[in-house]
């Protein structure tokens, strides 16, 4: 246990008796200054040890996720080639050397030692099978069993040919043709990959042309077209697998560990340190270690685990003498403290003790104010430069949405036009399958370009950059235009959209353009959200000085805990999500920001399978006659003229 300074009663005796005899002051604070330093030591050291194991916790936790982050990359190069192969018919090894190498794998996965394909083929389809690949380019394609085969296993009704291979050392492949229908190890990862549709890790294996272990990385791939949902399924569209090789010592070698020199990894394949599953070491060589660690990992369908040792160099050096420095500089202060405690009271010994201690009080309350006044002035440093930070960055955050904003809309307009100068070209210039594909690319582009124009609003209004010009406007003659270019929408839903307005004209001050547009987010979810054969009530109303325009539905409704957040950015209610609703999330944030600068409110009622209902409050505007009259005659000009 870690020591301790003495307290309670005998530290406080011999303070008595200290007081009682000055003489006995630098005595009693060299023992107390004593105990305390080999206190402090001993917590120290105990602070050291806790620090250094989660030094090295921490060191193994990140060793893992770097493990699991390389095994993802080489998935997803895998997923490439299964989706190069799963897009096409007919392949050959000229696109799959094309994509191998796009990939770069010396400098990019230097773990991996290369990529193979592995075909399945029916054993009655062999014959034209290997004519295929003659023709294709390798003239002395043939197919000969694995040597590591297992006899035991039959030729079956299915053959697992291994078709392409490209290694990372750029030299002839060894293992083209090869029949792997026998491999055990290999075939039992084959089958898993094919049956989940996921990539799967093979047992230890033994990888050449340099015998070492290692293991594969596998992922199915099935005819163009298909998507199989079912094991019968999959079974029945596998093309073939795309494999990933790897050696165990160069995959854990490039892999980049924190405290590499510090900490001895351990790999094995399984759920068990066995050390005939042992994959790789690093470093090679074992050394006594201290601290140990085992971890184990779920990796694509395997278990894979991992010991960590601490090496004699993790706890070296400064860790290890930290305690003793600490016991020696405190024991050195004891001293020091106490020699001069000695001098200063035989040197003052002779002095008025109650001067001494007013003088002392005095002294002290100065020292105290000035490291206040200090503390106060360095503060408000501190306050005044992260104000100037945090305006900087509100001014560089809204300079850089403005500028990428700009800069996304110019090539997405571009994109979209030319999308539409190919949709409109004639039936015989374009498939049908190639047409659907190009109006989804269309409509993906519309829904980028909304999303840029939604952030470049709402970075206006948190900048107070929005430009409101309010005019005179009856609020029946804004809404009703503005609901009539959503009802083609609702009509094509089986939507009804009603809009339903007093006799008395409503005139408000509003901006247009902007009142349309948030009527347009507000009405658009609305009609979004409505199933068939619902209805959509927009009602004009006005309720004392306040002029409301309710938009009602019959859609699902919002629960009570998720009302409060709807106008938040970005968020999405649990319906939107559940249904696969398109938006951003920002429709409504901007309406409410376009309602309060015009002095307003924007609220929200619902209820659960009843619908939802967003009220929108605007001040009267109630101005002279003569100026009303000739306001609302510049407005009938304009719609006029419109």
């Amino acid at each position: 246990m870690p020591f301790s300074p003495p307290s309670g009663r005998a530290p406080r005796r011999l303070l008595r008796r200290a007081a009682a005899r000055p003489a006995l002051v630098p005595v009693v604070m060299l023992v107390l200054g004593v105990a305390f330093s080999v206190g402090v030591a001993s917590r120290f050291q105990s602070a050291t040890h806790d620090r250094t194991e989660q030094e090295f916790r921490t060191a193994a936790a990140d060793s893992t996720r770097a493990v699991r982050s390389e095994l993802a990359r080489s998935e997803d190069a895998l997923r490439g080639a299964a989706g190069l192969f799963g897009a096409s018919s007919r392949l050959g090894r000229t696109e799959f050397r094309t994509y191998v190498r796009s990939l770069g794998l010396t400098s990019r996965y230097p773990s991996m030692q290369g990529i193979t394909y592995v075909s399945s083929v029916p054993t009655g389809d062999l014959p034209r099978f290997v004519a295929e690949q003659r023709r294709d380019g390798a003239p002395g394609f043939a197919v000969k069993l694995a040597p590591d085969s297992d006899p035991r296993l039959g030729t079956g009704k299915e053959r697992r040919i291994v078709t392409f291979e490209e290694t990372t050392a750029g030299g002839p492949p060894l293992n083209l043709g090869y029949d792997v229908s026998a491999r055990v190890g290999a075939r039992g990862a084959q089958d898993r990959a094919r049956d989940t549709g996921k990539a799967a890790l093979t047992a230890r294996l033994t990888v050449l042309p340099n015998p070492a272990p290692g293991f594969s990385l596998l992922m199915p791939v099935y005819r163009p077209g298909v998507v199989p949902r079912t094991v019968a399924e999959r079974r029945a569209a596998l093309r073939g697998w795309a494999i990933a090789r790897f050696r165990g010592p160069e995959f854990l070698a490039n892999i980049h560990r924190p405290m590499a020199a510090e900490v001895r990894v351990e790999l094995f394949d399984g759920d068990r340190a066995d050390g005939r599953a042992l994959l790789a070491a690093m470093p090679r060589t074992p050394e006594a270690g201290g601290m140990t660690s085992t971890v184990h990992l779920d990796a694509a369908g395997r278990t894979w685990t991992l010991r960590y040792t601490s090496l004699p160099s993790f706890a070296s050096g400064y860790r290890q003498r930290a305690p003793l420095i600490a016991l020696i500089g405190g024991l050195f202060l004891s001293i020091t403290t106490a020699a001069l405690v000695r001098i200063h009271i035989v040197a003052r010994r002779q002095a008025d003790r109650e001067v001494e201690e007013r003088t002392g009080q005095l002294r002290d309350a100065a020292q105290e104010l000035t490291r206040v006044n200090l503390d106060l002035e360095a503060r408000n440093r501190e306050v005044e430069a992260h104000s100037r930070e945090v305006e900087a960055f509100a001014v560089m955050q809204h300079e850089f949405v403005a500028t990428a904003s700009h800069e996304l809309r110019t090539p997405l307009t571009s994109i979209i036009g030319y999308l539409e100068l190919v949709l409109d070209a004639p039936p015989d210039e374009l498939s049908s399958e190639h047409r659907g594909h190009l109006k989804v690319v269309h409509r993906g582009g519309q829904r980028l370009l909304a999303l840029v124009g939604d952030l470049l609003t709402v970075d206006k209004v948190d900048a107070g950059a929005m430009e409101i010009e309010p005019r005179l406007e009856r609020l029946d003659t804004l809404v009703a235009p503005a609901v009539e270019t959503l009802r083609p929408a609702a009509e094509r839903k089986g939507v009804t959209l009603a809009v339903e307005a007093g006799r008395d004209p409503i005139v408000v001050r509003v901006d247009r353009d902007r009142f349309e547009q948030v009527l347009g987010n507000i009405v658009g979810n609305a009609v979004k959200f409505t199933p068939p054969a619902g209805e959509i009530r927009v009602t004009v109303a006005r309720r004392g000085d306040t002029a409301e325009v309710r938009v009602a539905d019959t859609g699902p409704g919002i629960p009570a805990d998720e009302l409060p957040r709807i106008f938040d950015r970005f968020y999405r209610a649990s319906s939107s999500v559940r249904s696969a609703t398109q938006g951003t999330g920002l429709g409504l944030t901007i309406a409410r920001s376009l309602v309060e600068a015009h002095g307003g409110v924007l609220t929200a009622e619902s209820e659960v399978g009843r619908g939802t209902t967003f009220v929108i409050g605007l001040p009267v505007a109630e101005p002279p006659a003569e100026t009303l009259a000739a306001e609302l005659a510049g407005v009938c000009d304009d719609a006029r003229s419109a």
